[in-house]
């Protein structure tokens, strides 16, 4: 009897607490890069084919016949979550999207920008880092962690 109450007590506390967050189900990555148009920082939510097209001329170099279609995205099941770093000076930095979770009554998006060592040798170069996302369709107002 002991043991199988330890065994519960283990398994509730490697689970969680109930209530404590819903988790949300796994995101999957769209594009990622550090080639973004555009100098604004920017987190968009795209619950639409039309915002996806044009959140898809941000992400594809413009004049490349050959860059890469955004792919489908089913939004009567998904919504896209996107973000933009703006312009960075130099190569090195990196933003990602790390998790998407029920919490509050709203989505929490978390992001983490990667930047680089301050004794770093980098490329001089403009870069423009950005993540977008396909996660579960929700009508949950989004913060941005």
């Amino acid at each position: 009897m002991r043991w199988t109450l330890a065994m519960i007590i283990i398994a509730a506390a490697c689970l969680g607490a109930p209530g404590a967050g819903v988790a949300a189900p796994p995101l999957r990555t769209l594009s990622q890069g550090v080639n973004a148009t555009g100098s604004k920082p920017e987190k968009l939510v795209v619950r639409t084919l039309p915002e996806l097209q044009k959140l898809g001329d941000r992400i594809r170099p413009a004049g490349n016949a050959n860059a890469r279609e955004i792919p489908k995205v089913d939004f009567s099941h998904e919504m896209v979550l996107a973000v933009f770093l703006g312009t960075r000076p130099t190569a090195g930095f990196k933003v990602e999207i790390k998790d998407v979770r029920e919490a509050g009554g709203k989505l929490v998006v978390k992001v983490e920008e990667t930047k680089p060592p301050k004794d770093a040798i980098l490329a001089q170069v403009i870069t423009s880092p950005y993540h977008v996302v396909v996660v579960k369709k929700s009508e949950l107002p989004v913060a941005w962690d």
